[in-house]
């Protein structure tokens, strides 16, 4: 963790299983330059729909926490990661449809 409190976890494009176009809808973050460094450092992030859609389909507990977290918290939107299940291959979309199902149920049974 940094002294900004982000952590970061790189991968490669292969790593993720996320909705088609996801690479066109990578967010640009930059910060300043911290703990004596001089350069800015300049991260590429998916776009939170397509993190929480890919982690749904990882299906870890983990993932479904984040998911679960995203969506109490309104870091997305649902008709947006409806949007998203129809734009992921065929073999990940089924998965990441039930799985975002079970999230809502989950929470609809807590609330």
């Amino acid at each position: 963790m940094t002294s900004l409190g982000i952590t970061a976890h790189g991968v490669g494009p292969e790593t993720s299983h996320a909705p088609a176009g996801w690479q066109e809808r990578v967010v640009k973050l930059t910060l300043p330059p911290t703990g004596g460094w001089k350069n800015k450092a300049v991260g590429h992030l998916m776009e939170i729909h397509d993190v929480v859609l890919a982690k749904l389909v990882a299906g870890r507990s983990k993932d479904f926490e984040f998911a679960d977290a995203s969506i109490r918290g309104d870091l997305v939107d649902l008709e947006n990661l409806r949007r998203g299940v129809d734009l992921m291959d065929e073999e990940d979309r089924a998965t990441a449809s039930s799985n975002l199902e079970l999230v809502l149920a989950r929470i609809g049974s807590s609330s």
